[in-house]
C-alpha cells in the first residue's frame, strides 16, 4: 500500500478520549512497573497515530494548497495540537514521579526525561490561546509565500520556479530575476511585516505567561536545547565569523574574478561558474533511477531504504501550482514511512534532495524499525540534521552519475557552499537573539538590525537597488524565521559536523561511513554534545573546531581544476 491509498481520518482532539487523557493519573496508581509501562504504550499508540494523520493532512495540504479539505484539517491542528502537548506534559510528569523511573530510563533513555522537563518548560495550559494564534500566523504565512505568482520570461513563476533564472550564466536575467522576487515581496512588505510582528507580540506573551522576561529561554525549550545554550551558540557564531567568514571572502573574491565580475552584487553571488552552475542532465523519471543505483551501490541497508521509498509513493518532488515552497521530511509512524516532499526546478538542488532529504528520511526508516518507542525515535534537529548534510557529503563518489563533465563544478559549488551558508545560517540566528530580546523593535528598525549584521557575517554583499532586499528584507524570504525561531542554528551545527565526516571521508572513506552508521544507530538516545563524543568528534562550539576544517576544505577546492567552469 502505497502514500496515495494511506487513509486519513480526523483524531479527535476536542475532547481527546477520556482512556487517554486519563492515563497520567492510571500510571500514578499503576501497581508495578509492567502495568505503567502498558500504560506509556497506550498512550505512544494514541500519540503515533495522532502524528501519522497530522501529517497526512499536512502532506495533503502543502502538495496543494488550495485543497481545502485539508487545509481545513490542517487548520482542526492548529487550534487543538495544544491539547495533546498538555496531555504530554501530564504523561511526561507522571512518569518522572513514579516509582520506576529508573526503570523507564533504562527502558528508553535518560535523555527522554531531560527533553521532557524542557518541553514542559515551554508549555502551560495558560498559553493554549497564544499557541492557537501562533500557529495561525504560521499558517498565513506559508500561504501566502505558497500563493506567489512572480511575473516573469512571459510566465507567472512560484519561488522555486524563479531559482533557475536567479542563477542564469546571463547577469542581466539575474538581475531581472532577483528583481522580480524583490518587487513581489515589497509589494507584500505591510502583510509580511504585519504577521511577524505579530508573531513577535503573541510570542513575548507566551514567555511572560510562563515566567521568563523574553522568548530565547522558550525557544531555546522548544528546541529541545538539551546540553548547550546562547552562551556555547554565541561562542560558535565567533568562530564563524574569525576562522569561515574570511575563507569567504576569499572564495567570493575568486569566483568574481573567474566570472569576469569587477563590481559584483547580491545577484552574482548564485553564479557559482562562468558558464553556468552545474545542473542535473536527467528527467526526474531518470534522476530517481540513478538515485536507485546510487543507494543499491552505497549498502544493503541503504538500497532497501531507497526502494521501500519509490515502492510506497513516498516522494512528491516537483513544483506546481498551489504547492507550498521548500521542502522537507518527515515521518508517518503507523506505517513506519518517511515522505519525502520538495520542488524540483532543474538545478543542482534537485540531486540534494536525493542526498539530504534522503538523509533524514534513511535515518527514520532505520530508527522506525530499530527503536520501539516514540520517545526514543524523537530526536533534536541539530542532530536529525547531520544524518541529512553528511549524506550529501558521502554521495560524491556518485555524482558523476547525474552530472557528467560537471561533477567537479558540482563539487566546488557544493562544498563552498557549504562553508558560505554557515556565516549566513549564524547571521538568522543572532538576528532572531536580537529580535526576541528587543521585542519593542518596529519593522523598519528590524530591517536595520539585518542590515547591520550583514556587515558582519557576509560583508561581500552588495544588494545595490534591488527592491526589498536593498533596505534589509531579505530575511522575510526565509521560511524559518517566520515557522521555526531558532531552527537555523542546529542547521549550522549540523553543517559543521559534516564536514568533520567529508574530512575524516578524504582519509578513510569506510572508516567515516562506519562512524556515520553508528551515529544514526543511537537515533534520539544521546545529546548532541554526547553523540558526538561517541564517535569521536570534537564539539562545533569548542575554540579552534572549525579552523582546521576550512584549512582542508580550501586546500581540497585549490585542488580542482577551475579554469573551465
Amino acid at each position: 500500500m502505497g502514500f496515495k491509498e494511506y487513509r486519513y481520518s480526523r483524531v479527535q482532539l476536542c475532547p481527546i478520549d477520556k482512556n487517554i487523557t486519563d492515563i497520567p493519573a492510571r500510571i500514578e496508581t499503576a501497581a508495578d512497573y509492567n502495568e505503567a509501562l502498558k500504560l506509556y504504550g497506550e498512550y505512544e499508540t494514541f500519540r503515533e497515530h495522532l502524528f501519522t494523520m497530522y501529517n497526512l493532512a499536512y502532506f495533503r495540504y502543502t502538495i496543494n494548497t488550495h485543497d481545502e479539505f485539508y487545509a481545513a484539517e490542517v487548520e482542526y491542528y492548529d487550534m487543538n495540537l495544544p491539547k495533546h502537548d498538555e496531555l504530554a506534559n501530564a504523561v511526561n510528569a507522571a512518569l518522572a514521579a513514579c516509582p520506576w523511573r529508573k526503570e523507564f530510563e533504562k527502558e528508553i533513555s535518560p535523555v527522554f526525561f531531560k527533553n521532557a522537563e524542557l518541553k514542559a518548560k515551554a508549555f502551560s495550559p495558560d498559553i493554549m490561546e497564544e499557541l492557537a494564534q501562533e500557529s495561525r500566523l504560521q499558517t498565513a504565512y506559508q500561504k501566502l509565500m505558497a500563493g506567489a505568482r512572480i511575473p516573469f520570461d512571459g510566465r507567472e513563476l512560484t519561488f522555486p520556479q524563479l531559482t533557475p533564472y536567479k542563477e542564469s550564466p546571463e547577469r542581466e536575467i539575474r538581475k531581472a530575476a532577483f528583481f522580480a522576487e524583490g518587487g513581489f515581496l515589497e509589494q507584500h512588505a505591510q502583510e509580511l511585516d504585519g504577521i511577524y510582528d505579530e508573531l513577535v507580540k503573541v510570542r513575548t506573551r507566551i514567555a511572560q505567561k510562563l515566567g521568563y522576561d523574553n522568548f530565547l529561554p522558550v525557544g531555546y525549550a522548544r528546541r529541545t536545547r538539551n546540553c548547550y545554550g546562547p552562551k556555547e551558540v554565541a561562542a560558535f557564531r565567533r568562530q564563524v565569523v574569525k576562522d569561515i567568514v574570511p575563507v569567504n571572502n576569499e572564495l567570493l573574491r575568486r569566483q568574481h574574478e573567474r566570472n569576469g565580475i569587477k563590481n559584483p552584487t547580491a545577484y552574482d553571488r548564485t553564479l557559482i561558474c562562468r558558464h553556468g552552475n552545474a545542473a542535473p542532465k536527467d528527467t526526474p523519471e531518470v534522476i530517481f533511477e540513478k538515485g536507485a543505483h546510487m543507494y543499491e551501490a552505497m549498502g544493503e541497508k541503504t538500497g532497501e531504504f531507497f526502494r521501500f521509498m519509490r515502492d510506497n509513493q513516498l516522494f512528491d518532488v516537483l513544483s506546481k501550482d498551489g504547492k507550498a515552497n521548500g521542502g522537507y521530511c518527515e515521518m508517518l509512524p503507523d506505517y513506519k514511512a518517511p515522505f519525502v516532499f520538495a520542488n524540483f526546478n532543474g538545478t543542482s538542488g534537485d540531486i540534494e534532495v536525493l542526498t539530504h532529504e534522503c538523509g533524514h528520511a534513511f535515518e527514520g526508516y532505520l530508527s522506525a524499525r530499530n527503536y520501539p518507542h516514540f520517545a526514543q525515535r524523537d530526536i533534536t534537529m541539530d542532530i536529525a540534521e547531520i544524518h541529512s548534510m553528511s549524506m550529501e557529503f558521502f554521495t560524491y563518489p556518485y555524482m558523476k552519475d547525474f552530472f557528467t563533465e560537471d561533477t567537479d563544478k558540482f563539487i566546488y559549488a557544493h562544498l563552498s557552499e557549504a562553508l558560505k551558508f554557515l556565516p549566513y545560517g549564524c547571521m538568522v540566528d543572532h538576528f532572531q537573539e536580537e529580535v526576541y530580546l528587543h521585542p519593542e523593535m518596529t519593522p523598519a528598525q528590524r530591517r536595520e538590525k539585518w542590515l547591520e549584521l550583514e556587515k558582519v557575517y557576509r560583508p561581500d554583499i552588495d544588494w545595490a537597488d534591488i527592491p526589498h532586499y536593498g533596505t534589509g528584507g531579505w530575511w522575510q524570504r526565509q521560511l524559518h524565521i517566520y515557522m521555526d525561531p531558532f531552527y537555523y542554528i542546529d542547521y549550522c551545527l549540523a553543517q559543521s559536523v559534516a564536514l568533520m565526516f567529508w574530512d575524516a571521508a578524504q582519509k578513510d572513506r569506510k572508516g567515516a561511513w562506519d562512524k556515520y552508521m553508528k551515529l544514526i544507530s543511537y537515533s534520539g538516545t544521546l545529546t548532541f554534545n554526547d553523540l558526538l563524543k561517541a564517535v569521536g568528534f570534537r564539539l562545533p562550539m569548542e575554540e579552534g573546531a572549525l579552523s582546521g576544517l576550512a584549512r582542508s576544505a580550501m586546500s581540497f577546492l585549490d585542488g580542482i581544476d577551475t579554469s573551465k567552469f
